[in-house]
């Protein structure tokens, strides 16, 4: 059994779709009091066409979550390292490693291979002499992923940075 996120939708048809979520949010505007209400929801559709159902991955929004749940193994294993479980946490950051790696290989994505390298990079400072300065650089990474949904990785000057994404032209 895996330990990643999973939703479960019941199945119909190929062709059919089913809704997931709706949500509608009402308030008013802080500039002017103006009333508003803005909705949004979203479905799955089903196929059982192979090729349709790759091609019709959101591959930006895949690699995003996909960061998201990385980010909480991250966490796991900081967790583990805390309580003195040097090996339990590599044997989490490996397991990262591979989802990582197969999922920037299978989605194409560069932030995802760039989050690969620091992960790889926190596994070797778990048995850091100064533990207290590589979690603080762990922790730091944890919260920027966190709260970049649509944000893309980066390093900047040896430290890890969250750069808003580039806007495709």
């Amino acid at each position: 059994e895996s330990d990643k996120a999973t939703l479960e939708v019941p199945s119909t048809a190929a062709g059919n779709a089913r809704d997931l979520v709706h949500a509608e949010v009402t308030g008013r505007a802080l500039a002017d009091g103006a009333a508003f209400t803005a909705r949004a929801g979203t479905s799955v559709r089903f196929s059982g066409n192979e090729s349709e159902v790759a091609a019709s991955i959101d591959k930006k929004a895949m690699a995003d979550a996909v960061a998201q749940l990385a980010t909480v193994e991250n966490i796991r294993a900081m967790a583990l390292r805390d309580k003195g479980d040097v090996e339990g946490a590599k044997k989490v950051l490996l397991g990262n490693e591979a989802y990582l790696q197969k999922n920037a290989l299978e989605l194409g994505s560069d932030a995802l291979r760039k989050l690969d390298a620091y992960n790889r990079q926190d596994r070797q400072n778990l048995d850091a002499a100064d533990w207290s300065a590589a979690r603080k650089q762990m922790k730091d990474a944890q919260y920027q992923i966190q709260q970049a949904q649509g944000m893309e990785i980066d390093k900047a000057e040896g430290r890890r940075a969250v750069l808003p994404a580039k806007e495709k032209p």
